[in-house]
């Protein structure tokens, strides 16, 4: 399969290990606080916000119908640019660990195998780099375009609010930065002031 052939970036879930384009991978953060977001698809845990940019955080382990479990030192979340249609949005992903950047030959990937009734539409292939299985995703299949159209109305939060969608609201969170090279930085955003009543002249 050559045309899937290229730099990956892996990571586990559970015992099995992944692997996404590393063209669609934009950041890597260490795991943060995420605030809930109501009326989001089920696997979406909630939002962050990310130096000032909210972005919505899919919990893959829903998404894939494994068992939840708590988070420990090494989940972090992988920030991922995603296309449906004329629907792009950012997005991330929460993972076990992040394991390395491999380039994979289009000679050590298999066609994903076929189960009946299951969608494996957003497995691009099985790679068997290093004597290892790793389940290659096409990440812009992973949710469905539903999902995608809700994603980017989450994502709409900068927008004023006067304009967005009724049950959306800001929260407050912090994020710290993890680059792959690797750098850390940490930020965090603090709510706007409210705003001080106006009051008439007597």
């Amino acid at each position: 399969m050559d045309a899937a052939a290229g730099k990956y970036l892996t990571f586990r879930l559970g015992h099995e290990e992944y692997g996404i384009e590393v063209a669609k991978v934009v950041e890597i953060i260490q795991m943060t606080d995420i605030t809930a977001a109501p009326c989001s698809p089920e696997c979406v845990r909630g939002v962050i916000n990310l130096r000032g940019r909210v972005i919505p955080v899919v919990e893959l382990r829903r998404r894939f119908r494994m068992a939840a479990v708590e988070d420990t030192p090494e989940t972090c979340i992988i920030v991922v640019a995603v296309e449906s249609g004329e629907t792009a949005v950012q997005m991330g992903i929460v993972v076990d660990t992040v394991s390395e950047v491999l380039d994979i030959e289009g000679s050590d990937i298999e066609p994903p195998p076929r189960f009946g009734g299951v969608d494996t539409t957003f497995i691009m292939g099985m790679s068997k780099a290093r004597g290892e299985i790793k389940i290659l995703l096409d990440i812009n299949k992973a949710l469905s375009s539903a999902e995608m159209e809700e994603l980017a109305q989450i994502q709409d939060l900068d927008r004023p609010s006067s304009d967005r969608p009724g049950c959306w609201k800001q929260g407050r969170s912090s994020a710290s930065r993890l680059i792959l090279n690797p750098e850390f930085c940490d930020q965090q955003s603090e709510p706007p002031a409210p705003k001080e009543p106006r009051t008439r002249p007597p």
